[in-house]
């Protein structure tokens, strides 16, 4: 599986990253292990793997005290093998309205794996139905913005 798939349906492409880092002065970023250098947010997606055997490379770390207060961990895979951590903003709208439609979210993810759907899969069968329903994203909401994986 490419790394690019695994962006594209459930997460921003690599390209809605850039200029998302939280820290500006993260890129170049140099794998410790080999020494890779990663120009920008850009290249580290396009260079680097998802983590094996884990649902998402996105962690979602809520800090009260952190401005911010929500931010997203990123991990990733260098060719070495080493893995990889960046820390990106959370782009997603924080409002009661919008919290209220990823538990939805997380509900209907939870009883698909209840009756035997792979996480992954319910996920994807999900967003499908959500777009058949609702084409125009912003009539509905963001349907690539409402679960809780990223």
């Amino acid at each position: 599986m490419s790394d690019k798939k695994d962006l594209n349906h459930n997460y921003p492409s690599p390209t809605e990253f850039k200029y998302a880092c939280l820290e500006p002065d993260s890129f170049p970023k140099t794998c410790p292990m080999c020494n890779t250098v990663y120009s920008d947010e850009i290249d580290f997606f396009e260079r680097t793997h998802s983590l094996p055997h884990v649902n998402s490379d996105i962690r979602p770390v809520e800090d009260e005290n952190a401005d911010p207060q929500v931010y997203l961990e990123i991990y990733r895979n260098c060719n070495c093998g080493t893995t990889l951590m960046e820390l990106f903003h959370c782009r997603r709208e924080q409002t009661a309205s919008e919290n209220r439609k990823r538990l939805l979210f997380e509900i209907l993810l939870d009883a698909m794996e209840a009756i035997g759907h792979k996480r992954k899969d319910a996920r994807d069968i999900l967003f499908e139905f959500m777009h058949l329903c609702c084409p125009d994203k912003h009539e509905c909401g963001n349907a690539n913005n409402t679960s809780s994986d990223h």
